[in-house]
């Protein structure tokens, strides 16, 4: 009995929905068991892994294989089974004999099944008849996978010939293109694509773009529906350009094969927004919320902290104007102090002043402060042109160096690395070229947007906010709000850093601004000088001393009233007890003005000299009626008693009322 190594081997993918694997396998069984020999452990196995370059042996399970031979993991006397000699190599006879020579001199035995059982071991390379049988065989296998190498280039030379002639090749198209019979045209799916694209430039989220498809568009192809997965598959190509690239499978999946046809198909978009389009595809996020439809956030993501450095996340809940009108307050915090971080900044900023502050920012900026479009285009395409000349360089050099043309292997590698190197630098640069040739024009259409959103209305609303976020993300780097809040009155400092290319601002190519916001006040607060990073100590020493003027300025605004100035009705006393609470700073103020207000709901906006036991005896039934229908809790009750004691209290000393039995 011996140890027995079956190697099972297809040289493409499309070769597992057949039957070579359960043959080889079921073949292989049947021998072992029949010989009474045993199945080694070790799984032997190449899938879709071809031989005719040897990659079974550089990276497959043959090379590991052949390591613990060598390594000595595999003992002399063992046995590697294979269904044919093709499926060792198919490589020219020189590779494929040393590899044979190797394993049957390191005392392993080679059985092969067909076209008949073949067994091969050390003494078989002294037979000059029986070693011609696998030679032969290793040569016919390389002939004939030269022979299908050759048929396939001169198939894709052809195939490259009838596009570049616009013919019709292949058995699928594009789902938004069909063929007439004499020319390629768009179908109705067009529009839908450049419907998405649209949303995707103006800065609908993901969710937004395919709630639209799913709801109002019909699927492409045999799909369902709309999946952000296939849709970003189709942005993402160069089809929509009109480009057709051919492609041919490999192991490793599909590789491109030669240089795409340019103008093949009907162009969707133009080249421009095409890449436009990969930035905001880029930024993106994944999740698949669609949001309320009703507001939109200016700055999600690049909004943060200028205390603790983390980015700012909104939060909001509805609250009642004097007016009694719905109002939604929305409030900028660290996302640090919302998830409890120790030392986080606990200050938020109310995002209404600070967009206000923020729109009257862009409206006052000047488009000609930034670069010339056409000098960055003219920047841009030098850069392409050297990205394009390198990769011909280094596909030289790969050519050279592999055919053996470089004498030295680590020169060659250093040489390799260095213009890889300067290839990634090239391509960065020129992805930032293409984010900044829309900037100049994104000021523009900013200020036109914010001009627009102060009439518009409803869904018009949604779509300006979107595209006005958008181009924000285009024209702002990052936004830091320096909060403060005084007397629950927020005020602060906002720094907007620029994406300003072709300056001389030695902070990266950015310019900073800071400008002022706050609840009524911000006329109190003198705008800063524009300010480059450099006066960043300095101007942060200037906004503390200006936050400590608005703290002055709301002391003498919410001063308490002198109590020969009070007024006579409940709303407007409850008024002043909650300025004296708010001035000795009570941290239970803001329940004991909710209990005086719940005592005004029952007993109405009266004088305070008409509040007399009745009235306190009216306000204890309507709780009483509130704990038995069970709108609020006994101990509710007795708080909201308690807690409305201290007002009437007060209106005691304030001399308002008379004492009542309480």
């Amino acid at each position: 009995m011996a140890l027995v190594y079956s190697y099972w081997r297809f040289s493409s993918k499309q070769q597992a929905t057949g039957d070579s694997k359960r043959r080889q396998v079921e073949e292989g069984q049947k021998w072992i068991d029949r010989n009474k020999h045993t199945l080694a452990p070790m799984l032997l196995e190449d899938l879709g892994v071809s031989a005719f370059k040897g990659k079974n042996v550089a990276i497959g399970a043959l090379g590991r294989f052949l390591e613990a031979v060598r390594g000595g993991d595999i003992k002399p006397g063992s046995i590697l089974l294979v269904e044919a000699l093709d499926r060792l190599s198919r490589q020219s006879v020189g590779k494929a004999q040393g590899l044979f020579h190797e394993i049957l001199e390191a005392g392993i035995e080679i059985v092969c099944l067909y076209p008949y059982e073949m067994r091969f071991n050390r003494d078989s390379q002294n037979d000059l008849v029986g070693l011609l049988i696998p030679l032969i065989a290793f040569h016919l296998a390389h002939i004939e996978s030269v022979q299908k190498s050759k048929r396939v280039a001169e198939h894709w030379s052809e195939v490259r010939k009838d596009v570049s002639q616009g013919k019709f090749v292949g058995r699928k198209l594009p789902a938004w293109i069909q063929w007439t019979g004499s020319a390629f045209v768009l179908n109705e799916h067009a529009e839908t694509l450049r419907g998405a694209i649209t949303r995707v430039l103006d800065g609908s989220t993901v969710g937004r773009v395919l709630k639209w498809l799913n709801s109002e568009r019909k699927p492409m192809g045999s799909k369902s529906h709309w999946s952000w997965t296939h849709l970003r598959r189709v942005l993402t190509g160069r089809t929509i350009l009109g480009e057709r690239q051919q492609y041919r499978r490999t192991e490793t999946g599909r590789e491109p094969v030669g240089e795409p046809a340019l103008n093949y198909y009907p162009r969707l978009i133009e080249e421009e927004t095409w890449y436009r389009l990969q930035h905001k595809l880029k930024k993106m996020k994944h999740n698949r919320k669609t949001g309320s439809g009703k507001f939109v956030n200016l700055f999600g993501g690049i909004v943060f902290n200028g205390f603790d450095g983390h980015s700012m996340v909104m939060t909001g809940s509805k609250t009642a104007r004097k007016t009694k009108e719905a109002y939604r307050d929305r409030v900028l915090v660290s996302l640090g102090w919302h998830s409890r971080v120790k030392d986080a900044c606990a200050i938020g900023a109310n995002y209404h002043h600070v967009e206000e502050a923020f729109l009257r920012f862009v409206a006052e900026l000047d488009p000609a402060d930034f670069q010339s479009n056409d000098i960055l285009a003219k920047e841009l395409r030098e850069k392409e042109e050297s990205l394009a000349g390198l990769n011909e360089e280094i596909a030289e050099l790969t050519t050279t160096g592999t055919a053996g043309g470089v004498g030295k292997v680590k020169e060659f590698i250093d040489m390799l690395s260095k213009l890889s190197a300067r290839r990634d630098g090239l391509s960065v640069e020129v992805e930032r070229l293409n984010e900044q040739v829309a900037a100049k024009d994104s000021v523009s259409e900013a200020q036109s947007i914010s001009e627009m959103l102060a009439t518009a209305q409803g869904e018009e609303a949604v779509r300006l906010r979107l595209r006005l976020r958008a181009l924000i993300r285009d024209v702002v780097e990052k936004i830091t709000i320096f909060p403060d809040s005084y007397q629950r009155r927020r005020q602060g400092i906002i720094e907007v850093v620029l994406r300003m290319p072709g300056t001389d601002c030695s902070y990266g190519g950015t310019y900073s601004r800071y400008l002022s916001y706050g609840e009524g006040l911000a006329g109190e607060l003198a705008c800063l000088a524009d300010a480059h990073a450099e006066n960043f100590a300095e101007t942060i020493n200037d906004f503390r001393w200006h936050l400590q003027r608005l703290r002055e300025v709301a002391d003498t605004k919410r001063a308490p009233v002198e109590d020969d100035e009070l007024p006579t009705n409940l709303v407007g006393l409850l008024d002043c007890f909650f300025k004296e609470l708010r001035a000795a700073n009570r941290k239970d103020r803001h329940s004991l003005r909710s209990y005086g207000a719940k005592l005004i709901s029952v007993v109405g906006d009266i004088k305070a000299s008409a509040l007399d036991a009745r009235k306190w005896k009216a306000y204890s039934a309507a709780l009483d009626k509130e704990v038995e229908a069970e709108v609020r809790s006994r101990s509710s009750a007795q708080t909201y008693r308690a807690g409305t004691k201290h007002f009437l209290r007060w209106l005691t000393a304030k001399g308002k009322i008379g004492s009542i039995d309480l």
